[in-house]
């Protein structure tokens, strides 16, 4: 870390300067330096404008989430979208739900929620979206909203991870 550090104050002007804060964007990730790694991901967003932004700038929303920043997390992720982030659009969009949710935004959340369900025809995103939902109608004390989300990931989506997730909140 410390010789990426030196490498990246060295040679600001280098033609592979993004390379160097790419690297250490995912060195501070792997450290757990979650915000330090966000900002070498902005700085690579700084010198390859308009090259991988929808991949660099969902990096940096998953590092300022794991780092407890949700709005610039939200931001990063709606750049994301804007950029084009293709087949990424409805994980994106779960995403930008957590982290309303993470702020105890859950009529947001559930909102974001419900339109990834309908619009996706992905069975897997299907199951996530009903799971976060019934997550977020338990924080807010609607349990049969809540059990009848589960439900619908259990029963419609048995494949799913997430359905698993959904049966064990059912039985608790």
């Amino acid at each position: 870390l410390d010789y990426l550090r030196l490498l990246v104050a060295s040679y600001p002007e280098s033609a592979n300067i993004h390379q160097g804060y790419f690297v250490l964007a995912q060195t501070y990730t792997a450290v757990e330096r979650y915000l330090e790694a966000a900002d070498a991901y902005n700085l690579y967003l700084g010198r390859r404008p308009g090259v991988l932004d929808a991949f660099v700038q969902h990096r940096r929303g998953d590092a300022l989430s794991r780092g407890g920043e949700s709005l610039a997390a939200i931001e990063a992720y709606q750049a994301a979208i804007a950029a084009g982030s293709g087949s990424d659009l409805y994980t994106l969009q779960l995403k930008i739900g957590e982290e309303y949710a993470a702020l105890e935004d859950y009529n947001t959340a559930i909102v974001i929620y419900e339109d990834v369900y309908i619009q996706t025809v992905n069975d897997y995103t299907k199951a996530r979206a009903d799971y976060l939902l019934g997550k977020a109608y338990l924080e807010l004390d609607q349990t049969d909203k809540a059990e009848a989300a589960f439900r619908d990931a259990v029963v419609q989506y048995p494949r799913s991870y997430d359905s698993y997730l959904a049966l064990i909140e059912m039985l608790n």
